[in-house]
């Protein structure tokens, strides 16, 4: 079995999509709510994705630290949807349109349910905020 190195598995889930922004000299793009929102959809979809890629690598190992990785994770894009600010149709209607309700809903009730489980309430308000928006703009997209 392959030694896990920590370090490497932590840069796959922290690097988001602001690390490639600067990298490519177009961090200017994150100033805009609508690229904000889409990356904290996205980012919390490919999840499931990255975990999966390292734990058939890595085995048992990864997942004893998986938990902690998780929240990292997580908390670094519920960080990225309170940056937003107050909920607003215009930086959310381009990722239903690009994505489709149904996903960006599935990626919100994902954060949602995940900081459910841990018992991080205070969290919850925001992401429910927005679900009831989108569910209440979108709601023949059900």
């Amino acid at each position: 079995m392959k030694q896990i190195d920590y370090s490497k598995i932590s840069d796959i889930f922290e690097k988001g999509d602001f690390e490639i922004y600067s990298k490519e000299n177009i961090q200017s793009l994150f100033n805009d709510k609508k690229v904000i929102f889409g990356t904290v959809v996205r980012s919390i979809l490919n999840y499931e994705l990255l975990k999966q890629s390292q734990k058939n690598k890595f085995k048992e190992q990864f997942e004893k630290i998986e938990p902690n990785i998780k929240f990292k994770y997580y908390s670094k894009y519920y960080s990225l949807l309170s940056s937003i600010g107050k909920v607003d149709i215009n930086h959310i209607s381009p990722t239903i349109s690009d994505i489709g309700y149904k996903k960006v809903i599935q990626s919100l009730n994902t954060l949602l349910e995940y900081f459910i489980s841990i018992e991080l309430y205070e969290n919850c308000i925001l992401i429910y905020n927005y679900i009831s928006f989108i569910e209440e703009i979108y709601p023949l997209d059900r």
